[in-house]
């Protein structure tokens, strides 16, 4: 093959390097807070359902990567605690940097496979697509065990797609939704206390979301 091939065939793998990236990192959009309220988790300030709102720390790796904000929502009937972060910023930040990646940093260790579920919204029209894994940190005295969620959205359209990145990369803000709570063994509280929980959630962040 001629030597201007090679280098014609060099030049449009470079020119298609470049566009990909700039699609990932979505460079050629411009971001501004004023796309959306940063402050969409800190207003729900009162309860969802039965759960109790309070103020949670958030970790300086998630201020870093974007705006982030952490709340804790405690069922007094229960006896359990939810934390609860919303990162809100560019789907290139926001749409890496999973509970899998972070949590062992931490201590943590994956437990449980990580599964794909969908929860149905709070009037049953839609479905939320959200990622489920328990991670486990061990130490001499103790073992702690946390059930994670995560999903994302960029229009009020909760999801779970395998490859987010490419999902969203050209969505100009982009909200990932953590929740959390503890696992223990022979808990009585079922299941569907925390995704009825999940549901009530969305249903309240929703409507700061999509205006």
């Amino acid at each position: 093959m001629p030597r201007r091939s090679h280098l014609f065939i060099m030049g449009v793998l470079i020119a298609l390097t470049a566009v990909c990236h700039g699609y990932l990192t979505n460079r050629w959009s411009v971001f501004a807070a004023g796309q959306f309220d940063p402050d969409i988790l800190r207003s729900i300030d009162d309860r969802i359902g039965d759960w109790e709102a309070s103020e949670a720390t958030i970790s300086p790796e998630d201020r870093m990567k974007a705006y982030a904000v952490s709340r804790k929502f405690t069922h007094p009937g229960l006896g359990r605690t939810i934390q609860v972060t919303l990162i809100s910023g560019h789907p290139s930040k926001v749409a890496t940097h999973t509970p899998d990646v972070c949590f062992p940093g931490s201590g943590y260790a994956l437990k449980s496979s990580m599964d794909r579920t969908a929860y149905p919204t709070v009037d049953g029209t839609n479905r939320i697509g959200a990622y489920v894994a328990d991670f486990q940190k061990t130490t001499a005295t103790s073992t702690e065990t946390l059930k994670v969620r995560w999903t994302w959205t960029s229009d009020g359209v909760w999801e779970a797609p395998e490859y987010p990145r490419w999902y969203y990369g050209r969505s100009p803000v982009l909200h990932k939704l953590y929740v959390v709570h503890s696992v223990v063994d022979g808990d009585p509280v079922k299941e569907e206390a925390y995704r009825e929980f999940v549901a009530q959630l969305i249903d309240r962040l929703n409507p700061r979301i999509k205006r």
